[in-house]
């Protein structure tokens, strides 16, 4: 199914629009029931999975519980392999698996735990053998390992000692475990997760749960510094990290001031010295509860919220907020209700348990079964139905200058709309801006009031400006780059807003970007630049920000900004991205997608995008003003 545009309510960081197109879109998975053990108990929780798509967990057999290796491919059927056990030791429980596909966990009779290593025989092998970890000397009765990460290092507990075990170089089944210790005062601790820069997360007992984060003092070293990653603003004080990512950020949860639990993301900054936290909130309907159990590269993360009237699993992404995975599915064959997603690997499969009634409601009880949930990639990329900038007007060349491109084959219908005195809260806003439409040399359109020339037109779009004296103009424009102009009358200035909007999304072309100069101030008078990804379920885009100042002086602009400094806000005003210097992060994606810019001291973002809201704002660096242009780009 295309793209489209419908109704859509958008707010920049520092004024909300009375426009309201509407989005219809979220990420959407197949189920797959991973099963149980032939002849067991109908009971099987899925923990781990990796690259692969091979998943782990624990089963319950017809006695006691084992654990399991699951490597279906995604048009198979379910088996759970057991992964037996040590000596004397019957019942097991697989927590980690890693690329390679060795798993970790524990081995136990009821009175003693000892930790596993799983080998497989050979790549992706569903068969192998286990041996014992180690552990710490004299703790061996009471281990067990919790990760594992791409190196072989794996990480653990026993008797309130986190642990790190660390693989021969030349014999991956003998190695040294080492005690990571905990934050000053600590009288225990937990070692939980495990990533492949050896970072570890996990939980310090220092009076009440810690969370904290231990990093190697160099790639996969035994020694190495641990920081408290602290808890909630206001809150309690405890906290708990329970996964780490390949970037350092740390999925856990912490405390609020009223005692409840919430799920939380301990973020790095662009250098990974600093860590901020961000609340995850709850499912709305709620007891003001949630617990956070994985997290991918794209920060990701998965967990179980207790909503209106059950438990229920959770995804939470940085563009979408929390969102109950059962809105999410479709779960044919049987009514599922997925409880916990206890792992979400990078390519967004998510694992975990829930209930289901296979014959439907009657006298037997549901079972509990593992899931793989599978993200749902036939649908095609999303597109950009807005594209808009908010910026201060001054005369002459300093008008708010729009470029903007079609890219495609067919003709697309837009409308561009210039606002000013419907800027609620906007201090000096302009009274009355005048829009002017070119390609290349060619004036196409000019409008003044709107209600003047098309207004029945401009009316019928249902996003018709609300001040009388805001200008407007609809076209059907052939592909190419066109260049919108905003001034206000006579020599006044203020600040406005220029947009583009598809009226077209029926067609297979789309707007592909947009590029808008004009001067940059200081406080209020920044470059305020928002895009609305439209697209139905699933559907993704990828975008470049760009932010541009010095290069401009090249081509003769005078009074370019010197240093623009850039960032990405999604619809609940979490910073998605922000950069200075583009070189600084993901140049390498940048210096692909064939948008590099020419100047150290411009910055881009470049994000795959769910459908939403989105705002990028450019400053000048240290408070620094001049001519700038923001730029955004929709990569195919």
């Amino acid at each position: 199914m295309r793209s489209r545009l419908t109704k859509i309510a958008f707010c920049f960081s520092f004024v909300c629009l009375a426009v309201t197109p509407r989005m219809d879109g979220a990420r959407r998975y197949s189920v797959t029931d991973l099963g149980d053990f032939a002849g067991g108990e109908d009971y099987s929780q899925a923990l781990d999975i990796n690259a692969s798509s091979q998943v782990v967990g624990v089963g319950r057999n017809s006695t006691r519980f084992r654990a399991f290796l699951s490597s279906i491919a995604p048009e198979g059927n379910a088996v759970l392999v057991d992964l037996g056990a040590l000596p004397q030791l019957p019942s097991t429980r697989a927590n980690g698996i890693n690329a390679s596909g060795q798993i970790v966990g524990s081995s136990s009779d009821g009175d003693k735990s000892r930790a596993f290593l799983w080998q497989p025989a050979a790549a992706n092998s569903a068969e192998g053998s286990m041996t014992e970890l180690p552990g710490l000397p004299g703790e061996r009765n009471s281990a067990s390992a919790t990760s594992i990460n791409g190196a072989g290092q794996v990480v653990g507990y026993s008797r309130g000692h986190a642990w790190l075990w660390t693989p021969n170089v030349t014999n991956g089944t003998t190695g040294t475990a080492i005690d990571l210790g905990g934050l000053p005062e600590a009288t225990g601790s937990l070692a939980i997760d495990i990533n492949d820069s050896g970072q570890v997360a996990g939980i310090s007992f220092v009076g009440a749960e810690h969370a904290f984060r231990w990093t190697p003092s160099q790639a996969n070293g035994p020694a190495g510094s641990i920081i408290d990653l602290g808890g909630l603003p206001g809150g309690t004080g405890t906290s708990q990290a329970t996964a780490i990512n390949l970037t350092g950020a740390v999925a856990g949860n912490s405390f609020t001031a009223t005692g409840q639990q919430h799920a939380v993301l301990w973020k790095p900054n662009a250098s990974g010295s600093a860590l901020s936290i961000i609340d995850l909130g709850d499912l709305a309907g709620g007891n003001d509860l949630s617990s956070a159990f994985g997290v991918n590269a794209a920060n990701e993360v998965v967990g179980n919220s207790n909503s209106a009237d059950s438990d229920h699993a959770f995804l939470w992404t940085e563009t979408d907020g929390m969102q109950d995975l059962n809105t999410l599915t479709d779960a044919t064959g049987a009514p599922w209700i997925l409880r916990y997603a206890q792992s979400i690997n990078d390519g967004g499969q998510i694992v975990g348990w829930g209930t289901f009634d296979p014959d439907g409601p009657g006298d037997i009880p549901p079972v509990t079964h593992a899931f793989r949930l599978e993200p749902v990639d036939d649908v095609e990329p999303a597109k950009l139905a807005n594209i808009s900038t908010r910026l201060r007007v001054f005369p002459g060349d300093n008008a708010l200058i729009g470029g903007f491109i079609i890219t495609g084959t067919e003709p697309k219908k837009v409308i561009i709309r210039g606002l000013g005195p419907s800027l609620r809260g906007v201090v000096g806003a302009l009274a009355n801006p005048a829009l002017e439409l070119h390609r290349g040399d060619t004036l196409i359109a000019q409008n003044d009031d709107w209600k003047e020339t098309q207004g029945a037109e401009i009316a019928a779009t249902t996003i018709a400006p609300s001040s009388d004296l805001e200008s407007a103009i609809v076209r059907t424009l052939e592909p190419g780059a066109y260049t919108a102009i905003l001034r206000g009358p006579g020599q006044s200035s203020g600040t406005a807003l220029i947009e583009v909007y598809d009226l077209g999304a029926a067609t297979t072309s789309s707007l592909g970007n947009i590029s808008t100069r004009g001067f940059v101030g200081s406080g209020d008078d920044v470059m305020i630049g928002g895009l609305i990804v439209a697209g139905d379920v699933g559907q993704r885009a990828k975008v470049i920000v760009r932010a541009i100042g010095p290069s401009l002086s090249d081509l003769g602009v005078p009074g370019a900004l010197p240093d623009p400094t850039l960032e990405l806000y999604g619809a609940n005003g979490t910073v998605l991205a922000s950069n200075d210097h583009w070189r600084v992060e993901k140049e390498s994606e940048i210096l692909a997608s064939g948008f590099a810019l020419s100047r150290d001291a411009e910055s881009a973002v470049i994000e795959t995008l769910s459908p939403g809201n989105y705002t990028a704002i450019v400053r000048g660096k240290n408070g620094q003003t001049g001519v700038g242009l923001i730029e955004v780009y929709h990569l195919q």
